[in-house]
């Protein structure tokens, strides 16, 4: 992989430039928003559990917005890879923190949840159609545990985190659509819809990330792990 190579992979982009992407440039906004509403949350630094779970995935999500940002700024290799790795990190951190915070598994059952999940990636992108997927294929694995989450929080009869949860996997659903389709309607829609990928993703982190930062107990002392 040449990490300098320019790469093409949205309808947007016409041209090797750095602003020939800007609304998929502009729409990464979303994530940085979305971070900064849940670091509105703390309390005294490090005073809770709740307190760092927010820090943690807020500054998260804000990383996974300025990666995005750069990929679709330069649309290089190592601009790909500053998209990637901050998401890839999110994901594994928010489902490790929500397998011990709210379903209250031991660190060896929450280490075997995310094998569990990257093995169900990796066997679900494989099993897809990468022209057709348009590189959603790599999501398909979260979606799917999205979908389990949200029906063990169903399962626990507590509204106040169903509602959200399943908001945020029927948004998924549309998100993953958004970004399928992109390279479909170029012609008809020539800003391609992968803009619509950031705006939703970043609405589904916000969910996601204050159900699990609403079930811990705000006295809850931090704990490693």
């Amino acid at each position: 992989m040449d990490l300098f190579a320019p790469l093409d992979l949205y309808c947007e982009r016409t041209e090797a430039h750095l602003l020939s992407e800007p609304l998929n440039l502009i729409s990464n906004l979303a994530f940085i928003i979305a971070g900064a509403l849940i670091l509105r949350k703390l309390g005294r630094p490090g005073s809770s559990q709740r307190d760092s779970v927010a820090r943690l995935l807020g500054w998260q999500i804000v990383a996974v917005g300025i990666g995005s940002a750069l990929f679709h700024s330069f649309a290089t290799g190592w601009a790909q890879l500053c998209d990637i790795i901050p998401i890839g990190i999110l994901i594994l951190t928010y489902l490790w923190l929500f397998y011990r915070k709210l379903v209250d598994l031991t660190r060896l059952q929450s280490f075997l949840g995310l094998i569990a999940f990257l093995l169900v990636s990796v066997v679900m992108a494989w099993l897809s159609d990468p022209i057709k997927a348009n590189g959603g294929q790599f999501y398909f694995g979260t979606w799917l545990t999205l979908t389990c989450l949200c029906t063990y929080v169903a399962g626990r009869q507590n509204l106040l985190q169903f509602k959200p949860m399943f908001m945020a996997s029927v948004l998924f659903s549309f998100s993953i659509l958004m970004r399928t389709i992109d390279l479909k309607f170029c012609e008809e829609w020539p800003f391609g819809t992968h803009l619509f990928w950031h705006l939703t993703n970043a609405t589904v982190l916000y969910l996601v990330v204050n159900v699990l930062i609403n079930s811990i107990p705000e006295d809850a002392r931090t704990r490693e792990g």
